[in-house]
């Protein structure tokens, strides 16, 4: 069965060769000089399957506070370079969304292994030149 060994959200991030390269990693906390604005989130993170197992499906669903606005993504992760150690394959990720902040507020991220929810992440948004 597939599990998350860990994800969060990040300003950037990569995978080449099965490592993940990432920079501003971990954040909570957003602030925007002016709403609305376009925000680029990347999930980044890890997944741990045996070597026999197939492939898992990863989904990663943004959530923003009150507008009810919601945006997927939908992706098989690819068993193509990772190599096994001690029976298991680890297998990286990193998906970048474009999303749309429109009020300050609590803005939250699921993912979801093979339709199981497996980790939730969020972030605050505030506007204007607060905590800066």
């Amino acid at each position: 069965m597939a599990e998350l060994d860990y994800a969060f959200l990040a300003e950037f991030a990569k995978v080449e060769n099965n490592q993940l390269t990432v920079v501003g990693a971990s954040y909570t906390h957003v602030l925007a000089q002016t709403l609305p604005v376009n925000h680029l989130l990347y999930v980044a993170g890890r997944v741990r399957i045996a070597e026999s197992e197939p492939a898992p499906t990863l989904s990663i669903k943004f959530r923003s506070p009150a507008e009810g606005l919601e945006i997927g993504v939908d992706s098989t992760l690819s068993t193509q370079p990772a190599r096994p150690y001690d029976g298991k394959i680890g297998l990286t990720f990193a998906v970048g969304l474009g999303v749309p902040l429109m009020a300050e507020g609590l803005y939250e991220v699921v993912i979801e292994l093979d339709g199981v929810q497996v980790r939730r992440l969020a972030f605050d948004l505030a506007s204007g030149s607060e905590g800066s």
